[in-house]
């Protein structure tokens, strides 16, 4: 099928659709011990706009590298696909999944890097879930 069949109305809502089938699958995959820790929002419009921006923001203000490329790709998305995690707490099986050997040394590496880009879009996260704005710490 061409663009030319679809109307501007129509591509809004099958990515509409898509995210959301996106969303589905990240809450039903299986997931660690049988512990379920994800949050999943999709947003459109005007939250995008204000993800881009904030993107460019926080990397003029914290000196961080491409935000401002990556801000310009996600102001020019129709959606978004926001993933998280909410009240994790280390299963402290040891897998080594993650990287290392042992689930303290990804706890101590996690807690030294409290700022970054996750920590941004899971603080944004909350907001848009919450419909407040939260204080960034540091």
């Amino acid at each position: 099928m061409s663009n030319k069949n679809l109307s501007e109305f129509d591509i809004q809502e099958a990515i509409k659709d898509v995210a959301n089938l996106m969303g589905v699958a990240a809450r039903t995959a299986p997931k660690s011990a049988g512990n379920d820790f994800v949050v999943v929002k999709a947003i459109y419009g005007e939250d995008v706009t204000r993800l881009a921006k904030e993107m460019v923001r926080y990397g003029e203000e914290m000196g961080k590298k491409n935000f401002d490329r990556d801000g310009a790709n996600v102001k020019n998305s129709l959606a978004v696909l926001l993933i998280g995690i909410k009240d994790a707490a280390s299963l402290g099986l040891n897998c080594g999944a993650c990287g290392y050997d042992q689930c303290a040394d990804r706890n101590s590496l996690l807690e030294a890097n409290l700022m970054d880009l996750n920590v941004l879009l899971e603080f944004w996260i909350w907001e848009l879930l919450l419909g407040q704005r939260l204080k960034l710490p540091g």
